[in-house]
Formats: C-alpha cells, structure tokens, sequence
C-alpha cells in the first residue's frame, strides 16, 4: 500500500542524505566508503563484507557508485539482511508455531556485531510489545532487530 511506497521515500531521503555527505566534493561514492554508509543507516557496526562484495559484482565493474546506484545498492543489503532475519527465525522455530523465545534476540544480534546488555534486551521486548507470553512473532522480531540497528 501507499505507506510501505512513503516509507520507502523516508528510507531512501536518508540514505541519500548519508550519500551526499559520504561523497564530499564528489558526484560519485567509493565503494570503500560503503561499510560506513551500511553503519550510519542502521545496518550494525560490523556489515557483511561478503554481501557488499557479491552485490557489487552482480551490479558494477566500477569503484564508485552513483547516487542512484547507491540506492539499488542499499535496496539489495536490506533485502539480504531481511533474509538473514527470516531464515534465523525460521532456523530458531523449531516447534514452527511463528514464536521464538525471546532469549534468542541476543545471540541473533551479537552475530550482527552487538552484545547487548540484559537490560536492554529487556527493554526492547517492552517497547516491541511482544503480545506473545512464548516470545516474539516474525513481525516482532524484526521490529526488534531494527530498533537495534
């Protein structure tokens, strides 16, 4: 609907904020700089150098990156780490009811470079609001994931 498409606006507008002033004086980003962009737009402190590298390879033979061709960049690392987030839930779901305990947030991020602290693990299930006494739903886990990210 209509505000997936305004969400995707506001995603893009940072993304392209984070590109203008990665870029300098430049019109075109070097592919080095890209670890820093994935950090400052919520994708942890450690992305995937594997996913970079293979995106690159199916989508330039160059160094640097347009503004547009950074955004179908970012397009395709948040589709890989929203696949990185449904197959670990998935893998985790060993009863296949569509709840995974809510211990199993913390090993997930520290995967993702983060070790977050007991209390703040709690307070993420607080504001995630996980309606399930058993732990979080897919939805849940990846909102969690986000407010980490």
């Amino acid at each position: 609907g209509g505000s997936a498409a305004g969400a995707n606006a506001v995603q893009e507008s940072r993304w392209l904020k984070i590109f203008r002033h990665l870029r300098g004086n430049n019109k075109e980003i070097h592919t080095d700089a890209l670890p820093v962009a994935l950090a400052q737009t919520g994708f942890g402190p450690c992305p995937d150098a594997d996913w970079i590298e293979a995106i690159l390879r199916s989508s330039t033979t160059y160094n640097s990156l347009t503004s547009r061709q950074f955004v179908d960049f970012m397009h395709k690392y948040a589709a890989m780490a929203k696949r990185k987030v449904h197959q670990f839930f998935k893998d985790t779901d060993w009863e296949e009811v569509g709840v995974i305990d809510g211990r199993h947030l913390g090993p997930f991020l520290e995967v993702g470079g983060m070790t977050p602290l007991a209390p703040v693990l709690d307070e993420l299930r607080r504001e995630v609001g996980s309606r399930d006494p058993r732990g979080f739903t897919l939805e849940e886990f990846e909102r969690a994931v986000e407010l980490m990210f």
